[in-house]
Formats: structure tokens, C-alpha cells, sequence
């Protein structure tokens, strides 16, 4: 099982990798979304982990790219936030197709729960 986390926060990005490194996953980081998409078309990804406000990368075009590769991996958007006015993207994002959404902090068990439910 390969798992990419895609957060700019590197603490987020270092404490979630250390708590699935538990069940054995193995583990790729990005701290951006082009670094992100270079990774899943170098590698057989399973599921991406990503943030969905970050840096250099609009946050809808990024899921159009990753749904639109060969490999296809599942995807979970994590957002500390997720809203900016009446926007709640982590709702569009769910509606566009992502496994599932989790709001910050999250908590790993229930990370862990939905990356075993997407690869049923």
C-alpha cells in the first residue's frame, strides 16, 4: 500500500507519516501539489492525502489532474479550514468525486478507517 500526503505544512505532513508508518504503509510526502502530481506519475500511489489550500496549485484543477491519470488513486482532502466566504470546498471536493473529506486536526484512527474503506 502507497500512501502520499500533499500538505505545505511539513509538522502535519511529518506527524501523519510517523502515526500510518504503524500500519505498514509505505509513505511518500509533497509539499505541493506539482511535487504531488510528480510522484503519482512516477509511482503506484494507492491513495493521495492532500490539503486542499496549497501552494502552487489551484485545489480543483489538482483533482481534475489526478482523477484524469492512468492510475487513478483514491484521494482524501484534509483542510484546516476549508471555507472561504460561502465556499466550503472540501464539500465541492467531495461532490467532484473524492473518497472522503476530513477536517483539521484530524484524527488518525478515522484516517486510517476511510484509506482501509477506499481500498476495499
Amino acid at each position: 500500500m502507497q500512501i502520499l500526503i500533499i500538505d505545505d505544512d511539513i509538522a502535519f505532513r511529518k506527524a501523519v507519516k510517523n502515526s500510518l508508518d504503524n500500519f505498514w504503509y509505505s509513505i511518500f510526502e509533497a509539499e505541493d501539489g506539482h511535487q504531488g502530481l510528480k510522484i503519482v506519475e512516477n509511482n503506484p500511489i494507492d491513495v493521495v492525502i492532500c490539503d486542499i489550500f496549497m501552494p502552487e496549485e489551484d485545489k480543483m484543477e489538482f483533482l481534475v489532474k489526478i482523477k484524469g491519470l492512468k492510475s487513478r488513486p483514491k484521494i482524501i482532502m484534509v483542510s484546516g479550514g476549508g471555507s472561504v466566504g460561502d465556499i466550503c470546498y472540501l464539500e465541492i471536493a467531495k461532490n467532484l468525486g473524492v473518497g472522503n473529506i476530513l477536517r483539521k486536526p484530524i484524527q488518525i484512527e478515522q484516517l486510517h478507517s476511510y484509506i482501509e474503506e477506499l481500498l476495499k
